[in-house]
């Protein structure tokens, strides 16, 4: 890190939570489409998609707020998935 950066432990903390949560919903999606390659229906796999999606994005805020970085994103994420932002 450069000399007169402030070490950014909270950005690095945010991202490793990032990383692991997108993991996760990544793996969640594979075995909905898994399902519906297997007989599921569309209504179940839309639902089972967006539950990832939005649990992805809680996962996110709450990181954001724990380690004091903004959550904006994952707010407005939440809100276009219909949580009304949280």
């Amino acid at each position: 890190m450069p000399m007169g950066f402030p070490a950014q432990v909270g950005l690095t903390a945010y991202e490793a939570v990032r990383s692991t949560s997108e993991g996760t919903r990544q793996g969640d999606v594979s075995t909905a489409y898994a399902a519906f390659a297997a007989g599921g229906t569309q209504a179940t796999l839309d639902t089972a998609v967006k539950n990832a999606d939005i649990a992805h994005h809680r996962r996110l805020a709450a990181a954001a707020g724990a380690n004091g970085v903004s959550n904006t994103g994952a707010s407005h994420a939440l809100r276009i998935l219909g949580t009304g932002g949280a």
